[in-house]
């Protein structure tokens, strides 16, 4: 068992990281804080698309789609959003506004009109708006972030019992848990891609 667990560490820091992470939740139902741990989120989450801009700028032959996909193009995109990151940290609410609104609904809306298969583009981005209108109604709402609270906590704790679940009915074959599921997880999706690129 103790090789098992050894095995499986990452899985172990993942609900230690989704125990706390929920209780944070549970506990500070405040709206302030509400706004102040998602504005980080989000900060790491722009930082993390800015990097990866400028890993895929660096990368060596590489040919640019069009102009926006250019080296000084995608610098100069992960400068901008390394920026919106900073600037949500001191107006946190605002920005987060505008930047949820930019994401998911107005970058949707734009390839949507732009598109020429408007149907697939709506079906795959569909939950963009969505999910855009419910974070703004609850960054603006302070009832509804309680709210949000005490289901963000509930959900990352289920997703950590649910792990603990996944090494207790593994104890017999003690697998590497997030190879075996994470490669089962990325051929489904591979399969799905190949399905929906055979009806095009």
């Amino acid at each position: 068992m103790k090789e098992y667990l050894k095995k499986n560490k990452n899985i172990l820091i993942i609900i230690s990281f989704l125990l706390v992470l929920g209780t944070i939740f549970l506990l500070l139902r405040k709206s302030e804080s509400f706004i102040l741990i998602f504005a980080y989120i989000m900060a790491v989450y722009l930082v993390i698309i800015s990097g990866v801009f400028i890993y895929v700028a660096l990368k060596p032959n590489r040919e640019a789609a069009s102009f926006l996909y250019t080296t000084p193009a995608l610098i100069t995109e992960a400068m901008l959003l390394i920026v919106l990151a900073v600037l949500i940290l001191f107006y946190p609410k605002v920005l987060m506004v505008i930047t949820i609104a930019i994401v998911l609904m107005i970058t949707p809306a734009v390839l949507l009109i732009g598109s020429q298969d408007k149907k697939k583009i709506l079906s795959n981005n569909l939950w963009k708006p969505i999910t855009g209108i419910a974070l703004i109604l609850i960054i603006l709402i302070p009832k509804l972030q309680n709210i949000a609270f005490i289901i963000l906590g509930c959900v990352l704790y289920f997703l950590a019992i649910f792990l603990v679940y996944l090494i207790i009915i593994n104890k017999e074959e003690k697998p590497n848990l997030f190879d075996k599921y994470l490669v089962r997880f990325l051929v489904l999706l591979y399969n799905k891609k190949g399905d929906e690129d055979g009806e095009d």
